[in-house]
């Protein structure tokens, strides 16, 4: 008998299902790192704008010149634990001190329909505040901008991504109505004072800062972003955009047929601290982008409370901007831009006139501009220039 054959069978070797490889890389919206099926993604990017300034000031003033980083930004932002859920932090490192800009999370239970927005981020109200400062022709916002009360503030708000300028965009937030600043705790630990100018002096037990002499803040004086009186705010916006216009960048850097962007806003808060000083207010913006030319502007006006009754109302100022500029060989721009304030009451209104240049390189990524403003008071009848050439880098 033959002895038996035996055949070796090589074993098969089964290998464990690898966990799915994330990705880093970069792209339009800066550096980003993700899992494979993207459900946990964070983008970094920033911004900074060093600029030179020289104001030439009117009366017995001095005038003055200086370089500074107007701003610093660093931003992250992503989504995290579902594609719908999103986030994003920014602060400014730019003014000598950490400023918080944005900080909230946004979920999209219909994505580009019906968001939630919760945090510290941009209140819905004019075109030129919700626009980056990174995506501007000139070097800063018009004087109606400022006035007006355009900016961030803590709250809520629904929306449908109307800063991504959809066909239709609306939004609906209700906001502490103090805005972004900081406030200084009593020493109690209560908060007491708003922060406004620059802290030279100490702080009583009030939270207020006096003084002019080199000082520091008394050590039971301390900064916080609740405020003392919270004065709910209601802001509202609603409006239409057709060509798939970038209704909240600046410049026709993209060229292209005609496209326009239209909308209103409306806010106001209710005197619940009852001081008597409630503010209603409307605008209308607007932004047409055909072949390189732009044309951006809006109207403002407010009615303030005048009287113990919250439907005591009178006239509380108005104001307009309107903006202009044509994007040459798709890398030089000229602008020129007139803005007016109209207060209540006599001598009380401010003119605004702005010439600049700007030069796109890389569009708004990387950009020169450099822009002159004559400022009017009407009360003094005297007018101040201030000059600003910046250099922006952004991703």
């Amino acid at each position: 008998m033959s002895p038996p054959v035996i055949v070796a069978i090589p074993a098969t070797v089964v290998e464990a299902p690898k966990p799915p490889a994330p990705s880093a890389g970069f792209d339009a919206k800066g550096f980003f790192v993700q899992s494979e099926d993207g459900v946990n993604r964070l983008e970094v990017g920033f911004r900074v704008q060093p600029r030179f300034t020289y104001e030439v000031r009117s009366g017995k003033a001095k005038d003055r010149s200086y370089f500074a980083v107007n701003r610093g930004d660093l931003r992250l932002s992503g989504n995290v634990l579902a594609k719908e859920l999103g986030y994003k932090f920014e602060a400014d490192f730019g003014k000598g001190t950490v400023a918080l800009r944005d900080f909230y999370a946004d979920y999209a239970f219909i994505p580009g329909a019906f968001q939630l927005r919760v945090g510290q981020f941009k209140k819905p109200w004019s075109r030129q505040g919700i626009a980056s400062s990174g995506n501007l022709q000139t070097t800063d916002r018009a004087i109606s901008d400022s006035a007006f009360g355009s900016g961030r503030d803590q709250g809520i708000m629904l929306h449908n991504a109307f800063d991504k300028s959809p066909a239709f965009e609306w939004a609906l937030g209700l906001f502490n109505g103090t805005g972004e600043k900081p406030w200084f705790t009593d020493a109690k630990g209560e908060t007491a004072a708003p922060v406004k100018g620059t802290i030279t002096g100490a702080a009583d037990d009030d939270g207020v800062v006096t003084g002019t002499s080199t000082g520091t803040v008394a050590s039971d004086a301390k900064f916080t972003l609740v405020p003392k009186n919270a004065r709910p705010q209601l802001v509202g916006r609603l409006g239409f955009n057709h060509g798939d216009v970038k209704g909240y960048s600046e410049a026709d850097l993209e060229g292209g047929p005609f496209r326009l962007g239209v909308a209103a806003s409306g806010s106001i808060d209710f005197d619940s601290d009852g001081g008597n000083d409630s503010e209603a207010k409307t605008q209308i913006d607007a932004i047409l982008k055909v072949e390189g030319f732009s044309f951006t502007g809006g109207y403002y006006i407010s009615s303030a409370q005048a009287g113990a009754g919250f439907g005591d109302r009178a006239f509380g100022k108005s104001a307009y901007h309107a903006q202009l500029g044509y994007v040459i060989a798709g890398k030089v721009e000229p602008v020129v831009r007139i803005s007016q304030l109209f207060k209540a009451g006599p001598a009380n209104n401010e003119s605004e006139y702005t010439a600049g240049i700007g030069f796109y390189p890389f569009k708004h990524s990387f950009k020169w501009q450099t822009d002159v403003s004559v400022l009017q008071h009407e009360a003094t009848d005297k007018a101040d220039t201030v000059i600003r050439s910046q250099i922006q880098i952004q991703y």
